[in-house]
């Protein structure tokens, strides 16, 4: 259920089956609950209800006799703690403990704790020491290194260099992550790690694609909005199809941190930094509510704002009787697209829609 997104049913059937345990049978299943509750909080992007869960799982494990299951809760743990912005602690949940040799065995390797204990030192400030453990990290991976664990590897390591000013390091890592996704069979990722890549594809796009916009000079001759918007298949924001080549069209790319806004008018193709994923949900949310109201004129001063960072200058360069190819992402599906107003020469709007 919450892989399909059904969040709420999901987590009706978690307290069904928490019930069911409570009246007796399902022995050992306590551990299996609280970790399952905390998949969910993460699937729904709620990082401090996957760490109350988490610090279930690690308490009921401490309890117990199981080194493997103790070193699976406290990673889980780190992790949330890194997600919840409370790195100090996940530091100390990640580096080695007693239960380390078991740990290694349940994640194939040390590499994926090691991993995170150099993110949360980052995220910590402690940055030259999580540039050493990345280094050290990547001393130990070889050939059957999942792909996913060494794309996280290149994407951390190349935002802490970033920091630190060493940015022909930093593109290199970011160079050697893209070429792996872009040759990766998500088949072969590593089960262990799938919650916490989740987001992995969009993450790598929405950072490499901010470092070349913030840093143009390292394409070269190359075009940055050409460069980057032929990145935007690694985001797999199904952003694909036939668009003629000058017909006018957007595209879009919504991150957590950054968003972008590529526009082909008849001037060329362009790209613009758009706030990030909470931002562009607060302004989309009142057009959205103002619809569901039958009878409620939808607000002019709120479809304006939205209008103006989704749209730009378009309104002079779209004329009318062509079509407008549009190509959202994330929340900029709930859009009104054609709704949005578009400046009318000699003043005034006029909706998308009659152009």
């Amino acid at each position: 259920l919450a892989q399909q997104g059904e969040y709420r049913r999901a987590a009706a059937a978690l307290d069904e089956a928490a019930a069911a345990v409570a009246r007796g049978g399902g022995e050992g299943m306590e551990w299996l609950l609280a970790r399952a509750r905390g998949e969910l909080a993460l699937r729904r992007d709620d990082p401090e209800g996957a760490r109350r869960a988490f610090a279930v799982c690690h308490d009921l494990a401490q309890a117990g006799s199981e080194p493997a299951k103790v070193a699976e809760s406290r990673f889980l743990l780190g992790t949330a703690l890194i997600e919840a912005g409370r790195p100090d602690e996940a530091i100390r949940l990640l580096d080695p403990g007693p239960e380390d040799t078991a740990f290694g065995g349940r994640f194939r390797t040390r590499l994926s704790r090691r991993l995170y204990a150099a993110v949360a030192r980052v995220e910590a400030g402690e940055i030259r020491a999580g540039i050493a453990g990345f280094e050290a990290v990547a001393a130990e991976c070889g050939p059957y290194t999942p792909p996913d664990l060494r794309i996280r590897l290149g994407l951390e390591a190349g935002r802490a260099l970033v920091r630190v000013g060493e940015l022909d390091r930093a593109e290199a890592e970011y160079g050697e992550a893209v070429r792996l996704m872009q040759e990766a069979d998500g088949r072969v990722f590593a089960a262990d790690l799938r919650l916490v890549n989740r987001r992995l594809r969009r993450e790598l796009f929405e950072t490499v694609a901010g470092f070349f916009l913030d840093h143009p000079r390292r394409l070269g001759r190359a075009d940055p909005a050409a460069s980057t918007l032929a990145l935007l298949e690694l985001a797999d924001t199904g952003a694909g199809g036939d668009v003629p080549d000058l017909a006018p069209a957007l595209w879009f790319f919504v991150g957590k941190e950054r968003s972008f806004r590529w526009s082909r008018t008849a001037d060329g193709l362009s790209v613009t930094g758009l706030p990030g994923e909470a931002d562009l949900a607060r302004l989309v949310a009142p057009v959205v509510a103002d619809m569901q109201h039958p009878g409620r004129t939808v607000g002019e001063s709120a479809l304006n704002r939205l209008a103006d960072v989704l749209l730009g200058p378009l309104g002079d360069h779209w004329s009318a009787g062509r079509t407008l190819h549009l190509a959202p992402d994330g929340v900029l599906h709930a859009v009104p697209w054609a709704l949005l107003p578009l400046p009318v020469p000699g003043g005034g709007f006029e909706p998308a829609l009659t152009r």
